[in-house]
């Protein structure tokens, strides 16, 4: 929506759409971070729903996906456990 009002702002100006424009762009850059911090959880849940998800040609003993897991667990970075208040990350061992 922001972009094609900044389109037809191009075009022709018109007061009322660059008031749009510029409170959509306040709205827009508040939620920026959570944004980003909301993919950066999307992408992370994706990755481990893969590790967890059943092999389809030779199942896998549970020890073994266990290891696969602790050791993607081990790649987030360590800041996600003072973002969620040690949730995840300070329960697992």
């Amino acid at each position: 929506m922001a972009r094609f009002s900044l389109d037809l702002l191009a075009k022709r100006y018109e007061p009322r759409l660059a008031q749009l424009y510029q409170g959509l762009q306040s709205a827009l850059s508040s939620c920026a971070e959570t944004s980003q911090e909301l993919q950066q959880g999307a992408a992370w849940l994706h990755d481990i729903a893969y590790i967890l998800a059943p092999a389809t040609t030779q199942p896998m003993r549970a020890e073994h996906v266990a290891g696969q897991l602790r050791g993607y667990l081990d790649t987030v970075p360590a800041a996600i456990s003072t973002q969620c208040g040690g949730g995840l990350m300070s329960r697992r061992a």
